[in-house]
């Protein structure tokens, strides 16, 4: 799949970005314009309203980078002092890239530090919002709004 059509992102992950865009400092503030057309371009839902394979903020999710290997990450606001790899901040183009994406899309972003890439959100392995919705059961997905059971 290529571009998705129109990315979402729950109402708690555009009030996230609003609130970092008022607070960067320093050399993130290079990455406000990026923020500031993902808030302006995203469709903003509900967290309930949500699909569980769309990526949100602390979503765990497979991807992988010009057709490479795949790779998981937890998307976070800021990745935690000390860089765990286990985080991508959406600070960085390819946190930011993907989310709001669901699983399937591909977007082509330009890292400001390097060529441009083809990022494929290739899974949703875990979202917040749809386990909430699952009555906090790890690993229980809802269904999204309307599916039959």
């Amino acid at each position: 799949m290529s571009q998705p059509e129109k990315v979402r992102i729950t109402a708690k992950d555009y009030a996230t970005i609003a609130e970092m865009l008022e607070r960067l400092e320093g050399e993130v503030r290079a990455v406000a314009p990026l923020l500031r057309r993902r808030l302006d371009e995203a469709q903003v839902v509900f967290g309930h309203d949500i699909e569980p394979d769309r990526a949100t903020l602390d979503s765990r999710v497979a991807f992988r980078v010009n057709a490479g290997p795949a790779h998981t990450r937890t998307l976070v606001a800021q990745a935690a002092r000390g860089g765990r790899r286990a985080e991508l901040s959406i600070l960085n183009a390819r946190g930011l890239a993907l989310l709001g994406l669901r699983a399937g899309d591909s977007v082509v972003t330009a890292p400001p530090d390097g060529p441009a890439e083809r990022l494929r959100l290739e899974a949703v392995l875990y979202q917040p919002e749809a386990e909430r919705l699952a009555g906090g059961v790890p690993g229980a997905r809802a269904l999204p709004s309307g599916a039959p059971a």
